[in-house]
């Protein structure tokens, strides 16, 4: 082959992103205008506010496999989350009230904590719990985080007209969202599955809520398999004192 042309052949491979797997691919592009906009509405539509709050804490019922757990939320800027379950037991076949079980993400990254004790969370299902804890959520952040986002269609999602994205994370995984098309508001997210069994599909958000100057969905519906998830929030408030240490993992 000649010289220039070999030379010239790896230049249009290492910018298009063909050598991904040895150079990491391309950076996140800009998003389209129509991207753009979509994601502007959206953030109108959540509340912008949610670039200053500092913290939240909610309270609620987590209902699985026909049981109810009281449980309490917590987050902290960027992304930190906590959730608690009270008397949750593995695969909720019963409820243990006072053991509590517990999943977060912190500085020192994702870990669950169980009737077995404390322990790392499965690196499969780590993405997208480290995804679900940004403050006003993943679509909300793609912008200032640099995340490739794809605007894919415009279904109708059992028969209200939707905005479809595809969003790529730091890790390379990709969710998907479906924004109502009136109110530019979550009504959908698909992630890729964890395990076979038990990882949540698909996630549903209604009963969308004004809490200050942003929005809250107060029922959250994470599809399974076998059992579906339901969060119930009961209260949710802004600004509260947490302690920090509170998302970092204790042995």
């Amino acid at each position: 082959m000649n010289r220039n042309v070999w030379i010239a052949s790896w230049i249009v491979l290492l910018s298009t992103g063909w050598m991904g797997p040895f150079t990491g691919g391309l950076a996140a592009q800009e998003p389209t205008e129509k991207v753009a906009s979509i994601l502007e509405q959206h953030r109108r539509a959540v509340g912008e506010g949610w670039d200053k709050v500092r913290s939240l804490k909610a309270e609620g019922i987590y209902a699985y496999n026909g049981l109810d757990h009281p449980f309490v939320e917590y987050r902290a800027r960027p992304n930190k989350l906590r959730r608690e379950i009270d008397g949750l037991q593995p695969y909720g076949t019963e409820r243990k009230a006072g053991e509590m079980a517990v999943r977060a993400h912190g500085e020192g990254g994702a870990w669950v904590q169980g009737p077995e004790g404390v322990k790392s969370m499965d690196e499969n299902a780590t993405p997208a719990f480290v995804a679900e804890s940004w403050m006003g959520g993943l679509p909300f952040v793609v912008e200032a985080e640099g995340l490739a986002v794809e605007h894919v269609a415009s279904p109708e999602l059992e028969g209200v007209p939707t905005h479809h994205l595809k969003i790529t994370v730091s890790d390379g995984q990709v969710e998907e969202w479906w924004l109502d098309a009136e109110t530019y508001r979550p009504i959908r997210r698909a992630v890729p599955p964890a395990d076979d069994f038990l990882s949540p599909h698909t996630w549903h958000f209604d009963d969308w809520r004004q809490i200050g100057d942003v929005w809250w969905p107060f029922y959250v519906m994470a599809e399974e398999k076998v059992f579906s998830r339901e969060y119930l929030y009961e209260k949710v408030e802004l600004e509260v004192e947490l302690d920090p240490n509170i998302f970092e993992r204790k042995e």
